[in-house]
């Protein structure tokens, strides 16, 4: 289980599949913030410091190969993991999140036990490898690491 101060920010089109997720991962431990669009996706980055990023492929509100890329070349948050979930199966389309910076891909629907081991393993990573330094929400974090 992990520790109330981690949390995990979930970029998802529907809204019942992002309370599903969030209830879930509040029962392992996790603070879990739902964003349906890139200007919510943004606010919830501003004010807090995810540990992992799950974004939806079937999202219709932007481009998730786009948000997926900017986020893994962004100067700080490209050591934040992302997992990518997707209802379509298309494995085109994952490979491309995949080179876009996704490291984990989730197909909906999900069995519980499955997201909960890919989440823990993508947050174990990256807390192996930085340490984030976390002021109050709203300010900029610096990750520190290798």
């Amino acid at each position: 289980m992990s520790p109330p101060n981690h949390s995990i920010l979930i970029l998802v089109h529907h809204r019942l599949l992002g309370e599903i997720l969030r209830f879930r991962l509040e029962l392992l431990g996790w603070h879990a913030i739902v964003a349906h669009d890139e200007p919510e996706l943004e606010e919830a980055i501003a004010s807090t410091v995810p540990h992992l990023l799950i974004i939806d492929l079937d999202i219709l509100t932007c481009d998730p190969l786009l948000v997926i890329e900017r986020l893994s070349s962004d100067e700080v948050l490209h050591r934040i993991p992302i997992m990518c979930m997707s209802a379509d199966g298309d494995m085109d389309r994952a490979e491309k999140a995949y080179r876009a910076g996704a490291r984990e891909y989730l197909l909906i629907p999900f069995d519980p036990i499955t997201l909960e081991r890919k989440v823990e393993k993508l947050v174990a990573r990256f807390m192996e490898s930085s340490t984030a330094v976390i002021e109050e929400p709203g300010d900029r974090f610096e990750l520190v690491g290798q």
